[in-house]
């Protein structure tokens, strides 16, 4: 019985030697997680030259001439949004600058009229990207314009 008791208290004491090897001690973080608003544009790099060198005899309306760059989007806010366009000066009388963009996250509004007022050529943006869509230019001039040359930027705004 003391041999049977002394086996009981080496077993019960190797058990208590083993629990505390494997004991475990742990910890936590407290995260304070976000995902912010996006709102990122961007075009294409370079100059969209757009020359009319042609119309048709007899008639005021000079050939309008198209021109395309790229333009990018990206956006994560919960509400629509939409693209809007404007030059930097208003163009001469009788010369018309216009600008069609194209998109699947969004409404194109078709071509639109360019002056230094903003007006929206895409609407209805939902959240996720349009990569690499086309936004194509198109100058038009009346012959009673006359010559003319001249530089546009237009910008293009991500907005609400």
């Amino acid at each position: 019985m003391k041999k049977m008791t002394a086996v009981f208290a080496v077993f019960a004491l190797s058990l208590l030697v083993a629990g505390s090897a494997f004991a475990q001690a742990s910890a936590t973080h407290n995260l304070n997680l976000a995902v912010n608003a996006v709102t990122k544009i961007s075009t294409s790099a370079g100059a969209i030259n757009l020359t009319i060198n042609d119309g048709v005899a007899g008639v005021d309306a000079l050939t309008s001439v198209n021109g395309s760059g790229d333009y990018s989007i990206t956006h994560n806010k919960n509400t629509n949004m939409k693209i809007t366009a404007q030059i930097d000066s208003n163009m001469p009388t009788d010369i018309t600058l216009k600008a069609d963009l194209a998109s699947v996250k969004g409404t194109s509004e078709g071509q639109k009229t360019l002056s230094t007022t903003a007006v929206d050529v895409v609407t209805a943006i939902a959240k996720g990207a349009d990569a690499t869509k086309t936004a194509t230019y198109t100058l038009e001039a009346l012959a009673s314009a006359g010559e003319w040359s001249g530089a546009r930027t237009v910008t293009l705004t991500l907005t609400d």
